[in-house]
């Protein structure tokens, strides 16, 4: 025979299980009566003995059974389990002395309830399960089951009594008493210690592929009903106590070894305390302490955290030295792309971040963190004194570092939502321009690079990042406004400079000097936009401003005073490397556009398209200014070029707002 599936009472056993017997049952029809003489029942490989009898009357039914083992075993209680608990316990089989009876006897009617009583146990057996790396060795325990006097799940009792056994030779204790089946009462004892190298596998999780070292749990004890534990409205009603001891734990997590190198975690009633928690490996050594609330209900809070469960916690995070990046990778799905199919990972990494948000959307508290050095990728900092804010399925990140031999201040959140995304501000000062461009990959063009470039750069950057539902960074959407200033700058080698060898000597171009650089910038729907700015310098001066897509398509309009760089080239010894002034009156000013790819452009002279698309341009201005204002704040200065530099008739008096001067916008 087969079953798959038998409810009873709202509870599902044997799902998915054949079953045999072989039987000698008397039958009095007329009596209702059916008499078990020789019956062996088998589910899967398990046979179990039944003797006694059935009898059907009009209202009652009448039982008088007695089960048992021949040949017994734990796998053979197991598969009388519901089907909710054989994910944790359906593996796990016994060798030894294993023992197992039960009794059924009493009326079933519409009032009444027989007696159901079950016992097992084993003596010095071992324990085993695919997931520990060795059994359990030379284990003992006593398991009943009884549904009290009144034969109802108010007064049921399930006990586990007197367990011990040995994993790789540390010794483990525990008892579980379990009353009421219609609001469980639990008391709950532990010790021992927990070989992490046997037993990483009961964590099911296959990110974890190994372990080393042991976990101490210390007179863990837990009193209280089990619908207070879900609830935090009821949770402090729990008793628990105990401690829990970190000695050079490791997990194989990710490709990575994660140690928690030493530590406790003190239970005390319903708050845990983090006492000197240090954990090394990814790259980084973070020491944790603090306290935390309501652990119980969010450990046993549904996928749909039904009972609004949240870890309300305030700790203190210190790290001589973090690698970002590689603690990000932590969270990767654990296998690598074309491992499986492409459905397949897809799959895995929207569960990832389904994970995610459910697991943040438990957290509400407040890391205090100083980070001494640390590392995303290639860019480098130090000194980071800030705090990270967990609410609601978002963390905040707010802080100062010094790094790129300036400082800088970011205030940013990250959604953890099905499509996850970012919103920051990022305040530079005094930032190393050479290193900017060399840690973050020179900002992700490749006009402008690290070799090319150097000063001292202020900005203001206001970020909003995106990702899919599988974790995949959609750069088409990324959007980023930005305030720039460089101060005491130089331009080294630019080769779209080269084209303005007739207008100034060669060897003033591969090395432009400028006093200050400032503008706004922003970059949608993969495209860098530059609005017209003023570039002062000791080669020639001149206006720019375009965009250039992320493939690398360029459309710039460049306005140079060719009176000026033509006396000055002219000049027979020229060793100045000052900026060239912006006289008042220049007699004459070139346009000239340069479009095509960064492979393949080309310059030509157009005054109405230059002086069109730095129209334009304008009106970007304002609006990048107005965004980084709403942002940071603070009043922004407009970018212009200095009086006396228009053409003769186009000279406009600046506004108020647009002379007011900050240093480096």
């Amino acid at each position: 025979m087969a079953s798959n599936f038998v409810d009873l009472d709202g509870v599902r056993y044997f799902e998915g299980k054949k079953w045999g017997y072989d039987a000698v049952v008397s039958v009095d029809l007329v009596k209702g009566k059916y008499t078990f003489d020789d019956v062996r029942v088998v589910v899967e490989e398990n046979a179990f003995d039944v003797k006694g009898f059935i009898q059907s009357k009009e209202k009652t039914t009448d039982f008088d059974l007695k089960v048992a083992a021949e040949d017994a075993s734990l796998e053979s209680v197991i598969a009388l389990m519901p089907s909710q608990f054989l994910s944790a316990f359906g593996d796990f089989s016994s060798t030894g002395r294993f023992k197992f009876a039960a009794l059924v006897k009493g009326k079933l009617s519409a009032s009444e309830r027989p007696a159901i009583n079950f016992e097992f146990g084993l003596d010095d057996g071992k324990l085993s399960s695919p997931r520990l790396a060795e059994p359990f060795q030379d284990v003992s325990f006593d398991a009943n089951f009884t549904n009290g006097e009144g034969r109802n799940n108010q007064q049921s009792v399930f006990e586990i009594s007197n367990f011990k056994g040995y994993l790789n030779r540390q010794l483990i204790t525990l008892s579980l008493r379990v009353e009421d089946l219609d609001d469980p009462q639990i008391d709950l004892k532990a010790d021992g210690a927990i070989a992490v190298g046997e037993a990483f596998g009961l964590l099911n999780n296959p990110a974890i592929t190994g372990g080393d070292g042991e976990v101490e749990i210390q007179n863990l004890s837990l009193h209280g009903y089990y619908s207070d534990m879900v609830d935090i409205k009821s949770i402090a009603s729990v008793q628990m106590s105990g401690d829990i001891v970190f000695d050079d734990a490791t997990l194989d997590f990710n490709g990575e070894k994660l140690t928690f190198d030493t530590g406790k975690l003190l239970l005390r009633d319903n708050q845990l305390s983090l006492e000197n928690l240090k954990v090394l490996g990814a790259g980084s050594e973070i020491n944790l302490q603090g306290s935390v609330q309501n652990l119980l209900p969010v450990l046993l809070a549904d996928s749909l955290n039904s009972e609004n469960a949240r870890l309300d916690f305030t700790a203190q995070l210190n790290s001589p030295v973090m690698g970002i990046a590689k603690l990000i990778k932590l969270t990767d799905v654990p296998v690598k792309e074309g491992e499986v199919q492409a459905e397949v990972f897809d799959s895995m990494k929207v569960d990832k971040n389904e994970s995610r948000h459910r697991l943040t959307d438990l957290l509400n508290g407040t890391f205090n963190a100083r980070v001494d050095e640390f590392t995303f990728n290639n860019i480098e900092g130090r000194d980071f004194n800030g705090e990270l804010i967990f609410e609601a399925a978002t963390m905040r990140i707010k802080g100062d570092a010094a790094g790129m031999d300036g400082s800088y201040e970011l205030d940013g959140t990250v959604f953890f939502e099905k499509e996850p995304r970012l919103e920051a501000k990022l305040d530079c000062e005094s930032i190393d321009v050479k290193k900017f461009f060399q840690q973050t990959g020179n900002a992700g063009q490749t006009v402008l690079k690290a070799e090319n470039i150097s000063g001292d750069m202020n900005a203001k950057l206001l970020i909003h990042a995106f990702w899919d539902s599988t974790g995949t960074f959609l750069m088409d959407k990324l959007h980023v406004w930005a305030g720039v200033g460089i101060r005491r700058g130089e331009l080294k080698n630019l080769a779209l400079m080269d084209e303005f060898a007739t207008y100034a000597k060669i060897q003033d171009l591969r090395n432009i000097r400028f006093e200050d650089m400032q503008n706004w910038l922003e970059v949608k729907n993969s495209t860098f936009y530059l609005p017209v700015m003023f570039l002062q310098n000791n080669a020639m001066n001149l206006t720019i401003g375009g965009e250039q897509s992320f493939d690398d398509r360029l459309s710039y309009g460049i306005k140079v005073n060719a009176g000026q760089v033509l006396a000055n080239k002219f000049k027979k010894n020229n060793r100045n490397v000052e900026s060239i002034p912006a006289k008042e009156n220049g007699f004459f000013n070139l346009y000239f556009l340069l479009s095509g790819t960064l492979e393949k452009y080309k310059y030509e002279t157009n005054k109405r398209k230059v002086k069109d698309m730095f129209e334009r341009s304008e009106s970007l201005k304002r609006r990048i200014r107005a965004e980084l204002i709403k942002a940071f704040g603070a009043p922004l200065n407009m970018v212009r070029e200095p009086k006396g530099w228009e053409d003769e008739g186009e000279r406009a008096p600046a506004s108020e707002e647009e002379d007011e001067y900050i240093p480096g916008f």
